[in-house]
């Protein structure tokens, strides 16, 4: 029968190839689509290394050139800044409801990011890495676990390299099969060629969010004659938003001229997953456009093919066909021909993780579950069109076949 159904599709295969061509474009389309809501779930599930509940995010703005890049002596640089980070942690510590206070060079849950470039000081090998810069107290007020190692303190202040934490990525791509703790890097990406000694691992850190890819990831200290441009704040479980007042006020205590833009971290996070999904909307906005017009397209050639196949159809309940079989029939060369438009889209959509040209973004499990996704969207966006042209022709009788013209 199968076999039947299959000559009958190849006989007419210059009538259909309009349609299978719209059948293989709307497959492509669902498959980018169910690539892309794929890979997001796949990154959802992923560590972030940050805890958004309770946690409230300050950005410093107004501070001038001069006291970014200071023209004065270096003591007098160390002893204002040093004032301006613990001014601000005493200040903002007067609010009973805070718990802790750290400071960062990169806004959390925020498009920006940095790169560097690092090399393994002893074998050169480099990589090309995400970097952001955290006070001491950060691990804690992100709730950033480490998995070996430690974080900064006050010991690592003149150290002979510059202690930094990396995640697993990191030290899965550039030390495997060995312990990373200890270990030197270089900075190529600067003139001074900074050397950096690994004293702690975490297991990831994304600052974007959870539908940030995964990149390697160095974390440095903060020096703490840094300006203060990021503070992240952890609160007491439960602190609503009146909060907010008061510590602007307390901000306001320490640098009165510069404006700070308070904000949840939660909110932000929400902000930031609604954008990292614009790309994923306007996709599913234009394969239902597409799976629409392939819809009503489709409808209209079954129609159309089903008239035509009025005697054909006629003749075969004369000798015995009943109204299941023709029914069935339709159905099954409407899939018929799906399968086979969609065999040769697969045809060219399997050379992505064959060659890895996409990398983690199309890895082999997620190339079968968007396969069969799109492959069951078509499918049954098939059977749908087709299930009042098959029900039109199971209706028919020899006797109107026989007076049809």
């Amino acid at each position: 029968m199968i076999h039947h159904m299959f000559k009958l599709v190849w006989q007419r295969k210059s009538r259909h190839l309009l349609l299978s061509l719209e059948i293989l474009l709307a497959f492509l389309v669902v498959f980018a689509l169910c690539a892309s809501a794929g890979r997001y779930y796949q990154l959802f599930q992923l560590p972030t290394g940050l805890n958004h509940q309770a946690r409230w995010l300050v950005s410093i703005e107004g501070q001038v050139q001069e006291e970014l890049t200071p023209t004065a002596t270096a003591a007098t640089t160390v002893i204002n800044t040093e004032s301006l980070m613990s001014q601000y942690q005493r200040a903002l510590k007067q609010i009973p409801a805070l718990q802790q206070v750290s400071f960062t060079d990169m806004p959390l849950y925020d498009l920006s990011r940095q790169n560097t470039l690092l090399q393994r000081a002893d074998t050169g090998q480099s990589l090309e890495v995400d970097q952001i810069s955290v006070s001491d107290d950060f691990f804690a007020a992100a709730e950033l676990p480490l998995i070996a190692g430690r974080s900064f303190n006050q010991t690592d202040n003149g150290a002979a390299h510059q202690p930094v934490v990396i995640d697993q990525r990191l030290a899965d791509t550039l030390f495997p099969g060995i312990d990373p703790i200890g270990q030197l890097l270089r900075d190529d990406a600067t003139s001074s060629s900074s050397s950096y000694q690994i004293i702690g691992l975490v297991k990831a850190l994304r600052t974007q969010g959870e539908l940030m890819a995964v990149a390697p990831t160095i974390i440095s200290r903060l020096p703490e004659q840094s300006v203060p441009w990021i503070l992240l704040l952890q609160l007491a479980a439960g602190t609503d938003r009146a909060i907010e007042q008061q510590l602007l006020q307390q901000l306001k205590q320490v640098r009165s001229d510069w404006s700070y833009n308070i904000e949840p971290l939660t909110q932000k996070r929400q902000s930031m997953l609604r954008t990292q999904m614009i790309p994923l909307l306007i996709l599913a906005v234009l394969s239902a456009f597409l799976l629409s017009m392939v819809a009503f397209g489709l409808f209209g050639v079954l129609w159309q093919h089903t008239s035509q196949r009025i005697p054909e159809l006629g003749l075969r309940r004369a000798i015995g066909a009943t109204a299941g079989n023709i029914y069935w029939q339709i159905i099954a060369e409407q899939l018929m021909l799906n399968l086979l438009a969609v065999s040769i889209a697969l045809l060219l959509l399997v050379q992505l993780p064959l060659t890895g040209v996409l990398g983690e973004h199309l890895d082999w499990p997620l190339f079968g579950v968007a396969s069969l996704g799109a492959i069951l969207i078509i499918c049954v966006l098939s059977v749908l069109c087709a299930l009042y042209p098959a029900w039109r022709a199971s209706r028919l009788t020899p006797t109107e076949a026989l007076h049809y013209e």
